[in-house]
């Protein structure tokens, strides 16, 4: 009866950790030279936190009310250096987590790379991530749209981040809607998972890394005046000595 007892125990806790296992991520979007946005997603509500180990220092974020899909806004950070991270859900180490390193200043070179259109055969779009993540010393990557065939599928984003959380929990992920990201005219699940830049709207936006501006916008949908007039601001600044367009 007391083996019985143990037995039962043994399975509870397993059913309980399960409960609690990432679905999703962790995956890194918006880095800066100050701080990075780190995004996961659980399979049950939970809370949860992220610790990032920086050298000496250790710095711990709580991801906000509990729920299924979390977003940590990680502030306070050196740029150009490197950092690692742990995933805590209900106050225990999930066993995830990544490295990371910040946005350079305006005078250092650095690498991104760019890929797209990944919506299909899965085969290739693993050899594609696994080719990519053999270069080194990458600050981000960009994806140019069309990411899952069809953007109000839960099953094709839940695809794409099996394929992809390898990389993503290293780089910091940047992406242009498509035509297949959007549903009835709004990409609803691309607002869901990924966390845009200030200043911009759903389907447009830009982001500043190094010495460079790169503007991301949705080619798929009318350019209308709002878009235009966001672009042509961006254009405007001369703060940055590169502008890219995605």
């Amino acid at each position: 009866m007391k083996r019985s007892c143990i037995i039962v125990f043994a399975l509870l806790m397993s059913v309980s950790v399960a409960g609690a296992a990432l679905k999703k991520g962790p995956y890194l979007q918006r880095v800066t030279q100050e701080g990075i946005t780190i995004t996961w997603q659980t399979s049950s509500s939970s809370a949860g936190y992220v610790e990032v180990h920086g050298g000496a220092s250790v710095v711990m974020v709580d991801s906000g009310a509990k729920g299924t899909l979390h977003s940590t806004v990680i502030n306070g950070l050196k740029k150009a250096k490197d950092y690692t991270y742990k995933i805590f859900v209900d106050g225990k180490d999930s066993g995830e987590g990544g490295s990371f390193r910040t946005a350079v200043g305006p005078d250092k070179a650095y690498r991104f790379l760019v890929y797209g259109d990944n919506r299909t055969q899965h085969t290739q779009h693993k050899k594609v991530i696994a080719a990519m993540m053999k270069e080194q010393d990458i600050a981000f990557v960009l994806n140019t749209g069309d990411m899952v065939s069809s953007g109000n599928n839960e099953s094709h984003w839940q695809t794409f981040f099996e394929i992809e959380t390898k990389m993503l929990r290293h780089w910091a992920f940047f992406g242009a809607v498509g035509n297949h990201e959007e549903y009835k005219g709004h990409a609803n699940n691309f607002v869901k998972y990924f966390s845009l830049p200030p200043g911009g709207s759903d389907t447009y936006y830009s982001f500043r890394h190094g010495n460079a501006q790169f503007i991301v916008v949705d080619g798929h949908v009318e350019i209308d005046n709002p878009v235009v007039c966001f672009i042509s601001q961006q254009i405007a600044e001369d703060c940055f000595n590169e502008k890219l367009m995605a």
